[in-house]
């Protein structure tokens, strides 16, 4: 009967191993993928590209540029903050339009101002355009300014490409993840070998 008993207690040992296997595997990818999908996000970038622009009323820009992450991207018109006038107003009395591509197909096409207006210590924009970016493409902005305020007529811009503010609070997420189902899986895997081990120095 003892026999018996420890027989069937050996079985269960096997499949506990197995279970421990699959499930530390798991759980190492699901933290690896995290991991990888915050780096790819910009988790580990501040996210922003800022490209000095020369604009007057009548003019046409166009720019190329490529982005380093993956996600939903804002492009932005930015001025310096200045005491002396207000710059969300000015920039709301920004007209033109803005049209964004790649080789084969328009992203986005909009009409100036948007009235959505970022903030920020140092400088103020406007955010003409949104697009998922991808770091494989190579995007063309086409800016044309029908009217610039008197404000900005002697101030250089910024063009601002930089990933949505909402992402920054995902990606904080998916890195705390990432590290702590690295760590469990990896806990998994050291007490699984070392179950291993142990049956096999008594068997």
């Amino acid at each position: 009967m003892d026999e018996e008993v420890r027989l069937k207690r050996r079985s269960k040992v096997p499949k506990l191993l197995r279970t421990l296997v699959v499930v530390s595997i798991l759980i190492l990818a699901g933290g690896l993928w995290c991991r990888e999908w915050g780096k790819s996000h910009g988790a580990f970038s501040d996210g922003k590209l800022d490209i000095p622009l020369s604009i007057k009323a009548g003019s046409q820009t166009d720019l190329v540029f490529s982005v380093s992450e993956k996600g939903t991207h804002y492009i932005e018109i930015r001025y310096p903050q200045d005491r002396s006038y207000d710059v969300p107003k000015a920039l709301n009395a920004l007209t033109g339009t803005c049209v964004l591509r790649t080789e084969d197909r328009i992203l986005a096409s909009t009409d100036l101002p948007t009235q959505h207006i970022v903030g920020g210590n140092e400088s103020a924009g406007t955010v003409i355009a949104t697009f998922k970016g991808s770091p494989s493409v190579k995007y063309t902005l086409i800016l044309n300014i029908n009217s610039l305020p008197t404000q900005f007529q002697r101030v250089a811009p910024t063009l601002r490409i930089e990933l949505d503010p909402n992402y920054y609070k995902i990606l904080p997420i998916s890195v705390w993840l990432g590290l702590w189902l690295t760590v469990i899986g990896s806990f998994l895997a050291i007490i699984t070998i070392g179950l291993t081990m142990i049956r096999w120095l008594r068997s």
